[in-house]
C-alpha cells in the first residue's frame, strides 16, 4: 500500500495480478534481507506468488515459514460465522478497528438515484449507474476491499460522477 498511497504505481488493489508481478521482485530482496540480517519478517497478501519457492536459492529457503490458509466453498458457507469473527484479528490486537461488510446484494436497483434499500447517489461503474455485484476476475486469486467513511455533513455529489470525485467531495469531512 505505500507505494500505491505514494504514487509510485498507479497499480489499485483491484490488479492483484499485475500488482505481484510488480511487487514480487521488491518484496523477494527484502526477505531475502531479513533472512541475511537474522530478523523476523512476516509478508501477507497477494503479492506472494503460488511459485515463489523458485525465487530462493536452499540457504534461504530453509529459513522461510510459508502458511498458506485454503479453503473450499462448501467449508466457507458451513463455517462462515466463525471466519468472519477472526476476520480481523491482526488488526484488533494491533488496536485496529475493522469491521466485515459481507454479502451486498448484486441486485441492487439501477439507476443514477435509488431510494431503497437507502437514499443514494449511485456513482458510475464502467460507465453505467448500477451495481451488479461481484465480478472477480477469471481464474485469479482475488480480494474484495470495502471501505466505510464517517463523515461529518451530507454531500451532494453529481450523478456522474466516480470514485474521484466522491472523495475529493469527502475530504475534510472524514471523522
Amino acid at each position: 500500500m505505500g507505494l500505491i498511497r505514494s504514487g509510485q504505481t498507479d497499480l489499485t488493489p483491484e490488479y492483484n495480478t499485475k500488482l505481484t508481478e510488480y511487487l514480487w521482485p521488491i518484496v523477494r530482496e527484502i526477505v531475502k534481507t531479513a533472512i541475511e540480517n537474522e530478523q523476523n519478517l512476516i509478508v501477507e497478501g497477494c503479492y506472494v506468488p503460488f511459485d515463489w519457492e523458485k525465487d530462493f536459492e536452499e540457504p534461504y529457503r530453509i529459513s522461510i515459514r510459508f502458511i498458506c490458509l485454503a479453503m473450499n466453498d462448501a467449508y466457507i458457507e458451513s463455517h462462515y460465522e466463525e471466519i468472519l469473527r477472526h476476520s480481523s484479528d491482526i488488526e484488533t490486537r494491533l488496536g485496529v478497528m475493522v469491521h466485515t461488510v459481507n454479502r451486498i446484494p448484486g441486485n441492487l436497483p439501477k439507476g443514477a438515484i435509488i431510494e431503497k434499500p437507502l437514499h443514494a447517489v449511485q456513482g458510475r461503474t464502467y460507465g453505467k449507474h448500477c451495481y451488479r455485484g461481484p465480478k472477480p476476475p477469471f481464474n485469479c486469486k482475488h480480494d474484495y476491499r470495502f471501505t466505510v467513511y464517517v463523515l461529518d455533513t451530507t454531500i451532494s455529489i453529481d450523478v456522474n460522477s466516480y470514485k474521484k470525485d466522491l472523495l475529493n467531495a469527502m475530504e475534510g469531512h472524514i471523522l
